[in-house]
């Protein structure tokens, strides 16, 4: 069990910490999230540690790697998709990017790597037709 007033341990390289763009949509499933968040923060008052974390337990201590795993596979099975692990997401979110035609530099700056040939190595090569088919997808799913 975590100590809830431990300091939080950062195992990635401190040039790691960055700010990114979240996309509009993102942040409409956040905007409610985080008015629920400050109700139970609230609800704890001086007993709600503060990490400044956007997603804790109900308790506000950081979410542990099994939970976070479990979740994981609730989410991928109600969406109908094949089990992956949290890395994976990683490779995906890369995989789109790429597809959508954001350039590289632009990319491994998102997923915080220090050298291109890390992002390189996350990306497959993609041909125009898949391209095209993540575009169709975007469609499918947003709309438009």
């Amino acid at each position: 069990m975590l100590d809830p007033h431990a300091a939080l341990v950062h195992t990635m390289s401190r040039r790691s910490g960055r700010a990114i763009a979240v996309p509009e949509s993102v942040i409409g499933h956040l905007s409610p999230h985080r008015a629920r968040q400050h109700r139970e923060r609230l609800l704890r008052g001086a007993d709600w540690p503060d990490h400044d974390l956007v997603f804790t337990t109900r308790k506000g201590t950081p979410l542990d790697a099994p939970r976070l795993t479990r979740q994981l596979k609730v989410i991928l099975a109600r969406a109908g998709l094949e089990l992956c692990r949290w890395h994976g997401l990683r490779h995906s979110c890369g995989s789109i990017l790429a597809a959508q035609g954001v350039p590289l530099p632009e990319i491994q700056a998102i997923l915080g790597h220090g050298q291109m040939s890390t992002t390189a190595v996350y990306l497959r090569s993609l041909s125009d037709a898949q391209r095209d088919a993540a575009r169709r997808m975007d469609d499918a799913l947003l709309g438009e």
